[in-house]
């Protein structure tokens, strides 16, 4: 399964409630607990940071230069955090303001885990 809607991750015995949406500007070292579905054709992924304990979520498109495609990724385009099973998996996430004003997803890139091959 590549994510669950919000019910399926409160069956699964997953809290999204507790996952904080506002994320601040800089670096983080997190362990990927879940992802589910967004609202607005996103992908909510679900970290803890391992330094502090803090739960956030950082959204995902599925789009590249304004085209639609099958991958959810950060700006950087590296990481599919659609494909099944990298759950569990540590990352290195940066995020930065963007020029809007607000916070943007620039790039993850796995510390430990399994990240399936593209």
């Amino acid at each position: 399964m590549r994510a669950f809607s919000f019910a399926q991750a409160i069956a699964a015995g997953h809290e999204p409630r507790q996952y904080r949406d506002y994320v601040l500007e800089g670096e983080a070292t997190a362990v990927l607990d879940f992802k589910m579905w967004g609202n607005s054709a996103c992908l909510r992924c679900c970290f803890t940071e391992l330094r502090t304990g803090n739960q956030f979520t950082l959204a995902v498109y599925n789009r590249n230069s304004g085209q639609k495609t099958d991958r959810y990724t950060p700006c950087d385009q590296r990481i599919d955090f659609s494909s099944p099973g990298i759950e569990g998996s540590v990352f290195h996430l940066v995020t930065v303001r963007g020029k809007r004003g607000g916070i943007v997803w620039e790039s993850a890139e796995v510390l430990a885990g399994a990240i399936p091959e593209a």
